[in-house]
């Protein structure tokens, strides 16, 4: 019972993240970035899409795979220049790896361009590569 309980929540809040996507896109632009997002690391890869919400005072992001899994979700405050993870898979849901991940992570709300973005980690041979997606008009 509890595993289908926690497959509709993900189902519902992948829904809702798309459809305040798309009430965003009408409101601005630039507030909502599309990414095709690929994290490559020793032990393997994670790559899906990765959704940017910014705004004033931070945003969020959500990482999703491409079956539609939530990969984790972070939220930004600027105040702070601080990331904090949430709803991260297993394999990901380690404290020191979600630090990497975060720190990692914080010049994707700093940055302001449309253009490919690509974080190298060496310390830890962690890459990030981030490839805007192009709206396709119906």
């Amino acid at each position: 019972m509890t595993r289908y309980l926690k497959s509709y929540t993900n189902i519902l809040a992948l829904v809702t993240l798309f459809l305040l996507a798309g009430v965003q896109k009408g409101a601005g632009e630039e507030n909502v970035c599309r990414y095709t997002m690929e994290i490559s690391y020793p032990r393997g890869e994670i790559s899906g899409l990765c959704i940017i919400r910014k705004s004033e005072d931070g945003g969020a992001l959500s990482v999703i795979n491409q079956f539609g899994i939530k990969a984790f979700d972070a939220a930004y405050d600027s105040r702070r220049e601080r990331i904090r993870l949430s709803n991260v898979i297993g394999p990901l849901d380690r404290c020191r790896i979600k630090r990497i991940i975060a720190k990692d992570l914080r010049p994707l709300f700093q940055n302001a361009d449309t253009a490919a973005i690509v974080i190298e980690n060496k310390r830890f041979g962690i890459k990030y590569k981030f490839v805007p997606l192009r709206d396709v008009e119906q």
